[in-house]
């Protein structure tokens, strides 16, 4: 293999493909990087064999051929240097790197080691714009559990159903649901990793991508743009029926400034990290006042104007949860629902789709 391409250019698809090199990995072949030749481009690839990632970017080529180098060093090294030309060359297993300045010499691996990235038998394939999807995916994705134990839970639900996808997850003490129209899918219902879905966010907006192709086979799924293309496992098993906490009605709603409310509950969660991060809502007439307190600390208490519908309501909640829930509603003003002191309390915009929205479990006095 011989070529030169732009360091920028270099730079950049190492950067996204390097983070899912894992160099604890008991493979060292999985701390490499693979550099190849095709269709008069050069492609990266990395894979932590849960997830692959491969990126093409303009070379010119002289010689057609492959290798795998180690990750950190070739990507520190490439991104060590000026915004210039750099000439690439493999000698059998070693590979060259020139610029005016420098000539390095990586020891790397022969290329049929690593591992290949299979051509999948797509069976559902659709294109799909990346701001929807993002908003959709970051809307949902601080309720997706962290617990390896309960695997099902650690990914985000997808259902696609007469043009309509929901997006869903939950830890069991958390609920986010998010709902956009895409091309007519139906009988799709598959899970999403948390890892992955965290990859797709960066590369759509480390390469603002305004859509992105989404193909799905029975047991993987697959992202991909003119240039690059990310390959996931997806997780087995049926989702658990999370419609079933959704509550019916409220018997209190109150709307407030998004702002306001943040900023009270930054305050408030200071004094409740000794006591599981737990506040106290009380909502009477126009206001809802936020208390918090910490037997080594002290107490808190804030108040902000509100407009409250209905009965006066009093109901403890974690606060990083409504803060978590908060950040990703993008709305000025929010909407708080209540039924009772020990029933799930519902977050949302005050202007968008019902269909999209956080529950929060109550937490017991």
């Amino acid at each position: 293999m011989k070529l030169s391409v732009l360091q920028e250019n270099l730079d950049k698809a190492l950067t996204a493909v390097s983070r899912l090199v894992q160099t604890t990995n008991s493979l060292p072949i999985l701390g490499n990087i693979l550099l190849q030749t095709k269709d008069g481009q050069l492609e990266l690839q990395a894979t932590n064999l849960e997830i692959a990632i491969a990126y093409k970017i303009g070379a010119k080529i002289e010689t057609k051929g492959s290798i795998s180098v180690p990750a950190r060093l070739f990507t520190e090294l490439v991104h060590s240097l000026p915004n210039d030309k750099i000439q690439l060359s493999s000698i059998k297993d070693n590979l060259e790197i020139h610029t005016d300045q420098l000539n390095s010499v990586i020891n790397g691996i022969n290329a049929a080691d690593f591992p290949t990235i299979p051509t999948l038998n797509t069976k559902k394939q659709f294109t799909i714009s990346t701001k929807s999807l993002v908003e959709a995916l970051e809307f949902v994705l601080s309720s997706v559990s962290l617990d390896e134990s309960r695997p099902i839970l650690t990914g985000v639900y997808c259902k696609s159903e007469s043009g309509v996808c929901t997006f869903a997850a939950t830890d069991s003490y958390r609920l986010s649901q998010y709902k956009i129209k895409t091309p007519k899918i139906d009988d799709l219902e598959i899970i999403i990793p948390y890892k992955t879905i965290q990859e797709v966010i960066r590369i759509i907006k480390t390469d603002n991508l305004s859509e992105i192709t989404v193909s799905i086979t029975d047991s993987e799924i697959v992202f991909s743009s003119e240039n690059i293309t990310l390959t996931s496992q997806l997780i087995e098993g049926s989702y658990p029926d999370y419609t079933k906490i959704i509550p019916e009605s409220h018997t209190t709603i109150i709307g407030i400034e998004k702002n306001d409310l943040v900023n009270s509950l930054k305050i408030a969660s200071l004094f409740s990290r000794e006591n599981a991060n737990t506040i106290s809502l009380d909502i009477v007439k126009n206001f809802l006042s936020i208390t918090s307190e910490g037997t080594q600390i002290g107490k808190n208490i804030s108040k902000i104007t509100a407009k409250v519908t209905g009965d006066d309501q009093q109901i403890n909640l974690n606060a990083r949860y409504i803060i978590d829930a908060l950040t990703n509603i993008n709305d000025s003003v929010v909407s708080i629902a209540v039924q009772g002191k020990l029933d799930p309390c519902v977050i949302s915009s005050s202007k968008q789709s019902a269909d999209n929205f956080h529950i929060i479990m109550p937490l017991r006095s």
